[in-house]
């Protein structure tokens, strides 16, 4: 939709568009378990099984989820020791697949920290990568975090970013803070599967036994000992127990406990329960910070990219565009300044030369620059070219960044004291229905002809979002 804003008269002055969505809030989300076997992944919303969600996997092992729904997934491709062709995975919430990382041997626990940085260990069968913990940033980027480890298997992270692992065959388990320092968090007979609670229990599966340890390291006792042989372990928010038991028979589990030790069986003759991950993922200290809140936006329906066309001059009459991200987690975007484009629509006196800014106030006023871009070629050319929306000509600007929820505004400004019509606009990348696009603002010099103020938004998903569209002119001067 596009939207044109111009004076009632002759006159020309500075001007707001604001763009509100989501007046209609939606429940908080319920618990999803998933839970991976031989050649499938099932979801089910604990005690009910919802049925397969994902079916294109071979031998998968860990399972872990993000604060958007996303499913991560260590696959063991048939299984080929050596191979180097092993791979973790992404499903979107709808069951979309794409690659995480791959050419690996046997990866098999994996975790995500509250950045939404990738942790995946490969125990290597005995290859040339064996004991290894990889990561991959938010922005994609991947290298080694840890080496030297004796059959990785679990990892867990806790809410400050520090990463813990069961090394199964040193019966150990390791933490390591967000550099990567290494430290002995508990000694545990051969543990396997790990899992925080909010309280910040560590939950560990060792032998036939869930046992519990504080965050300090310290034993809490066996949580339950009414398990045979379990894998993993996953903890929901209200702190129950969800574990898969692989016992080498055709009756192998995955069972649910609450959180005084009562089981209940959610799904027995599964032929290789491996991984079990809950949805929203929970991290330790008392609060379940992923558990999403309340958002402006339908579930269904979304923003997934809101533009403004205007005017762009200097000192107070720059291109001034804020945005709201709203929601539970992280929010991949892409923000693009452009000018030189324009030309080609028919547009005269475009801005030469964008330079763009990218700003976030946090809830004390505190104002941080996070990125400023000339030309969208450096740094992160090949990043934003992946994105399949780079900017036309190189002289445009653009900023690919995770954004947690909060404010932020984008300012487009000629490169030195360049002035003409520019766009700017945000891209909602991982269009995530649980952090959404939630407001945008854009304040600029309004004139007449082809300076009037265009405002453009594009919606996504099914059924349909109310929003208000408001333009301000004399409320500026208050």
């Amino acid at each position: 939709m596009k939207l044109c804003f111009r004076s009632a008269g002759p006159l020309t002055a500075s001007f707001l568009f604001v763009l509100i969505v989501g007046l209609a809030p939606h429940s908080s989300q319920a618990t999803e378990l998933y839970v991976a076997d031989a050649a499938d992944i099932y979801k089910y919303t604990p005690p009910t099984y919802d049925g397969v969600f994902a079916s294109n996997v071979y031998n998968p092992n860990g399972l872990a989820t993000d604060v958007n729904g996303n499913v991560y997934e260590c696959d063991n491709y048939e299984g080929t020791v050596g191979s180097g062709v092993s791979s973790v995975y992404k499903f979107t919430p709808t069951g979309q697949k794409s690659t995480v990382a791959t050419g690996f041997f046997n990866p098999t626990g994996i975790a995500l920290d509250k950045s939404a940085n990738v942790y995946f260990a490969d125990d290597g069968n005995g290859s040339s990568t064996a004991g290894t913990i990889y990561k991959v940033s938010a922005s994609g980027t991947q290298s080694t975090f840890a080496s030297g480890l004796n059959q990785p298997q679990g990892l867990a992270c806790d809410a400050s970013g520090n990463l813990y692992e069961a090394d199964f065959g040193s019966s150990t388990i390791f933490k390591f803070s967000p550099t990567g320092a290494k430290s002995v968090f508990a000694s545990v007979s051969r543990p396997v599967g790990l899992a925080f609670n909010t309280s910040g229990y560590l939950y560990v599966a060792s032998g036939n036994s869930i046992l519990k340890y504080t965050l300090a390291g310290a034993p809490a006792g066996a949580f339950t000992t009414n398990v045979s042989a379990p894998e993993y372990v996953a903890v929901d928010s209200a702190g129950n127990v969800y574990v898969s038991s692989d016992v080498g028979f055709a009756n192998n589990s995955v069972y649910m406990f609450s959180p005084s030790g009562t089981r209940t069986t959610l799904g027995s003759n599964f032929t290789r329960p491996q991984g079990v991950a809950v949805f929203p993922p929970v991290y330790p200290s008392g609060n379940p910070t992923p558990t999403p809140t309340p958002t402006a936006t339908p579930i269904n329906s979304r923003l997934i990219n809101i533009s403004t066309r205007v005017d762009v001059l200097t000192g107070n009459e720059v291109a001034i565009g804020g945005f709201i991200i709203h929601g539970a987690g992280n929010k991949q975007v892409l923000v693009r300044a452009l000018g030189p484009t324009l030309a080609k629509y028919g547009v005269t006196g475009v801005l030469p030369d964008p330079v763009l800014t990218l700003h976030h106030t946090d809830a004390q006023g505190h104002d941080t620059i996070l990125a400023t871009n000339d030309n969208w070629q450096v740094p992160n050319g090949a990043a934003i070219q992946a994105t399949g929306k780079a900017p036309p000509n190189p002289l445009e600007s653009a900023i690919l960044m995770s954004l947690a929820p909060g404010n932020y505004t984008a300012i487009a400004t000629g490169k030195g004291t360049q002035t003409g019509v520019g766009l700017v606009e945000v891209y909602d990348l991982d269009q995530s229905p649980a952090t959404t696009l939630a407001n945008i603002s854009t304040r600029g010099f309004v004139s007449t002809g082809n300076n009037v103020m265009i405002g453009g938004f594009v919606g996504g998903g099914s059924g349909s979002t109310k929003v208000i569209v408001r333009a301000l002119g004399p409320t500026l001067s208050q």
